[in-house]
């Protein structure tokens, strides 16, 4: 069986925005997503560009199998996202990509 990862940037067009999403998602949300299932996180900042003159947070979960994956996507994003539509609203300053795919490999120099 093997682990889903499941990606999610989200480009900004302000800055103070961008700040105030990273301490919302290491504060509360990537700890919801966590309890939902996923067994792994890591939130990532991109520098500005010119389609994100804001930053850009990229947020990678691991999920233990597709099946938790169908599972979380099924049962606990929905609430999930409208949480995060709530809190930040629904704005086109804002834009998010999704992408799921699978883990192959997974390195580390403490593994070798």
């Amino acid at each position: 069986m093997s682990a889903a990862t499941y990606t999610i940037w989200a480009d900004f067009d302000d800055p103070l925005t961008c700040h105030r999403f990273a301490e919302w998602l290491n504060s509360e949300h990537i700890g919801r997503v966590l309890d939902a299932g996923a067994d792994q996180a890591d939130l990532i900042q991109h520098p500005p560009s010119d389609a994100a003159p804001g930053g850009t947070l990229e947020v990678r979960y691991l999920f233990g199998s597709h099946a938790t994956l169908d599972t979380y996507l099924e049962k606990h994003s929905p609430a999930l996202r409208a949480e995060t539509i709530e809190r930040f609203g629904s704005t086109p300053s804002i834009r998010y990509r999704r992408v799921v795919a699978t883990l192959i490999g997974r390195h580390s120099r403490q593994a070798r």
